[in-house]
């Protein structure tokens, strides 16, 4: 994350979003029925290398990339989907904080996905 250039978060980002086609190359249309874990959190600590709005930055300039990738390549996706965003802040103002405000100055809810591997080893 702490990359300005971007060229490691646009790598990986690309990759990301063509390893359904790979999968789909070993294993077949069957790809789409692999488990999805669901969305994961980003928790930014107290004392993180990058504050949070530094974070909102960086999440920014990858949905703008993001948006650039699946203009020009409408038949790339992330495992089966196109989400509607990559990252999100999660609010500060939550009546009940699960994450525990004395250790964390944010949180961000990302368009994240684990493929479930004991589905797919079958």
């Amino acid at each position: 994350m702490n990359d300005p250039s971007l060229t490691t978060p646009s790598f990986m980002l690309k990759a990301s979003m063509r390893f359904c086609k790979s999968l789909e190359r070993c294993i077949g249309n069957q790809s789409h029925q692999v488990g999805l874990s669901n969305h994961f959190y980003y928790l930014a600590a107290k004392d993180s290398f990058l504050n949070p709005q530094q974070l909102t930055k960086h999440y920014r300039k990858m949905e703008e990339l993001f948006k650039t990738y699946t203009s020009a390549h409408p038949d790339w996706n992330y495992l089966g989907t196109k989400p509607m965003y990559l990252t999100r802040r999660i609010s500060d103002k939550r009546s009940e904080d699960p994450f525990g405000k004395e250790v964390i100055q944010a949180a961000f809810e990302i368009a994240e996905y684990s493929v479930d591997t004991e589905m797919l080893g079958k």
